[in-house]
């Protein structure tokens, strides 16, 4: 097991964890907000643990593909807490944002979302922008941080 492998599942386990706490205690919705942030990064932490073990250029995309599927939520989620906590009116940029993690997501689905896999330091598939949708999706995204 290669060294992002055994961090990347170290980070999914302890996101898990960390949202059944919350969710069992939850009782408002900063809570359930922080949650579905734990539980986004677990699913990006999930994603890359597999792509860093896998022994085809195919199955890694695959799992990139996955972990994209909570990577992209998680800028997204940790603005919505960061403005329910301190009581920010951004209805209007929330909407925005999850509008555009559901449109990477979409994209991400079907293969369009501007990345390709390669084999990097003798050990593991990583991924490498191959067009301006990845580029842009993650400044967007960097922007809303």
């Amino acid at each position: 097991m290669n060294p992002l492998a055994f961090v990347s599942l170290l980070l999914a386990i302890t996101c898990y964890a960390l949202a059944v706490f919350i969710i069992k205690i939850s009782n408002k919705k900063l809570h359930r907000l922080w949650a579905l942030f734990n539980i986004a990064v677990g699913v990006w932490g999930t994603g890359i643990f597999l792509a860093s073990i896998s022994s085809t250029s195919e199955r890694a995309f695959r799992c990139w593909q996955f972990a994209h599927l909570g990577g992209c939520f998680v800028a997204v989620f940790f603005f919505h807490v960061i403005a329910n906590f301190c009581e920010l009116n951004k209805k209007a940029f929330l909407i925005f944002l999850y509008t555009l993690a559901i449109s990477f997501s979409i994209l991400n689905l079907f293969g369009l979302a501007g990345y390709k896999v390669f084999y990097a330091f003798d050990s593991l598939y990583y991924i490498k922008a191959d067009n301006f949708v990845y580029v842009i999706f993650q400044c967007l995204f960097g922007f809303c941080r």
